[in-house]
């Protein structure tokens, strides 16, 4: 009936997030309704009182749902077809469908080190800072937001290497807040001790400033963050925060929440994604950086950043 335009082409971008066009690829825009990962069923609250105790159990068990059904049940001589089919079926079960091209992404990563390289990789010190990773980013009510999912996709990139980080990051990505949410909640874990996690952010470290003057770093609004006055280099008024660096992924990678302009104006931005993709004029804000600048051709600024916990 010409009422209700259907998307001619899909894609995903360089934070996970389903992009869609509808005039052939000429223009595209996000739309989390198409996509399971963020507007699937989820599960039923854990019962009892929200609080630390509650995340750290539903932290606890998306880290044995992992474990137990993606990576103990490998099977050697899987083909990459057996791995992704696999992956497919597991992730429909949290309630998540039609991101098969995501799967793709960690099944490759299981075929091409082979199930047995992978399942000793996958140590005991791995398990527990995956955990950490999870509770550090997890909702006192044992779900995960957007920016906790994209916080905890962030943390598996900075602090793992190798197989284990393609492995998790992929997992993580293709399932999406609401796949990493009801895999917290299924119960897999009772009680647990994250009394070892260390949840404190380095993205606030005075030294990620590559370019202005630190005037304050604390917690503002929950959020981690510094107090940042821009210097005049190279022509311009200029704050970056992170090294561009030819690594991909970069040596430093964090979740930004936003900026606040305290004095000045910022006009405009240039950020580098984890994957070590360079965007310009976007706003950086609600996106894994590994470095960003705000800039100010004309007259100095200054500026509040803040980051996900």
């Amino acid at each position: 009936m010409g009422c209700c335009p259907q998307p001619t082409n899909r894609r995903y971008n360089a934070s996970g997030e389903l992009e869609v066009s509808y005039d052939s690829g000429a223009t595209w825009v996000t739309d989390p309704s198409l996509d399971d990962r963020f507007s699937g069923t989820i599960a039923p609250a854990i019962p009892g009182a929200d609080g630390t105790e509650k995340a750290c159990a539903a932290a606890a068990s998306g880290e044995e749902w992992v474990k137990q059904n993606l990576i103990e049940s490998l099977e050697t001589g899987a083909t990459f077809a057996d791995l992704n089919a696999a992956g497919v079926a597991l992730i429909a079960l949290l309630g998540v469908t039609g991101i098969g091209l995501l799967v793709a992404g960690f099944a490759a990563a299981i075929f091409v080190a082979g199930v047995s390289a992978v399942q000793a990789a996958f140590t005991t010190e791995v398990w527990t800072q995956f955990r950490c990773i999870l509770n550090c980013h997890i909702e006192l009510d044992g779900s995960f937001t957007t920016a906790g999912w994209q916080a905890v996709k962030a943390d598996i990139l900075s602090e793992f290497t190798g197989v284990v980080s393609a492995i998790l990051y992929n997992w993580v990505n293709s399932v999406g807040p609401v796949g990493l949410t009801n895999s917290a909640r299924s119960g897999f874990v009772a009680t647990a001790d994250c009394s070892g996690c260390d949840c404190a952010s380095e993205c606030n470290d005075a030294d990620l400033i590559v370019f202005g003057n630190v005037t304050e770093t604390g917690t503002y609004d929950g959020f981690p963050g510094m107090e940042v006055e821009s210097v005049f280099t190279g022509g311009v008024n200029v704050v970056r925060w992170g090294i561009i660096d030819t690594a991909v992924p970069p040596n430093t990678c964090c979740y930004f929440v936003d900026y606040v302009v305290l004095d000045g104006a910022v006009l405009s931005t240039y950020w580098t994604d984890c994957g070590g993709a360079g965007h310009g004029s976007p706003n950086p804000a609600g996106h894994s950086l590994g470095h960003f600048d705000l800039y100010n051709n004309s007259a100095p600024f200054k500026v509040r950043l803040l980051f996900s916990a």
